[in-house]
């Protein structure tokens, strides 16, 4: 399953709504956002899990959230960090 895909799915889950209308350009933190900063953290976690199944760890912490308003701008946004980590493991 591609990542877009996977973290759409996660949010529904995190939400407790799987009825949610989001896509890969749904804001998640900027004004509007669907994510509060509990539900950010255990996105984050999950996909720290996820990243262990791919044999890589995706690092929410420290510098990275230093870029967070970029990462967590939209589903695409926190794809393509996601992917850049996982590509240069």
């Amino acid at each position: 399953m591609e990542i877009e895909k996977k973290i759409i799915a996660e949010i529904k889950v995190i939400m407790d709504n799987p009825d949610l209308e989001i896509n890969e350009n749904s804001s998640l933190m900027d004004d509007g956002g669907i994510l509060d900063s509990m539900n950010l953290v255990n996105l984050c976690l999950r996909l720290e899990e996820i990243s262990e199944e791919l044999g890589f760890n995706f690092d929410w912490s420290g510098d990275t959230m230093s870029k967070s308003k970029s990462m967590f701008q939209s589903v695409k946004t926190l794809s393509a960090e996601f992917r850049t980590q996982q590509e240069s493991k």
